[in-house]
């Protein structure tokens, strides 16, 4: 004769049927309105917390990836005045990546203003970025060198 299971909580005969783990209904409705323990409610709330300030902050790093994109593409059309406002832009969503400086910087120069990209030079001094960049920048700077040299005696003739 085959052994009727009974309710692995209380011992009752009176199981469910169609549920793996026996137990009779009044267990199981009771481990149905068992109570969350608080450190699992805790974990929940903060992961809550963050992703709400995560989906406030997404609208300003989308802009700011943007303007650093349509800087990207007037850099590339050669539109070097509108590539700098598009990374200045980005560089209000992003005020300290090396990546945005160091094109801000190349823009400016050049769209020939040699004044506002030697502070943004100066300040990507010793930061680490791709080959290519600092090769770019480090031509910038022999350029703006050069421009100011020449710039030099022309002026110590005029006095």
């Amino acid at each position: 004769m085959p052994e009727t299971p009974t309710c692995q909580k209380c011992g009752s005969k009176a199981i469910e049927p169609r549920y793996e783990i026996p137990l009779c209904r009044r267990c199981r409705q009771a481990m149905i309105g068992h109570r969350i323990p608080d450190g699992i409610l805790a974990i929940a709330l903060l992961i809550l917390v963050g992703l709400a300030l995560a989906l406030v902050r997404l609208p300003r790093l989308v802009e700011g990836g943007a303007a650093y994109q349509r800087g990207l593409a007037y850099e590339k059309a050669g539109e070097d005045e509108a590539a700098a406002k598009s990374y200045a832009a980005a560089l209000r969503f992003f005020p300290d990546d090396t990546t945005v400086l160091a094109h801000l910087a190349i823009a400016y120069h050049r769209a020939g203003d040699d004044d506002d990209a030697q502070p943004i030079l100066y300040r990507l001094v010793g930061r680490t970025m791709s080959g290519d960049l600092k090769q770019a920048l480090g031509l910038c700077q022999k350029e703006i060198n050069d421009r100011r040299a020449s710039a030099q005696p022309a002026q110590d003739n005029a006095h």
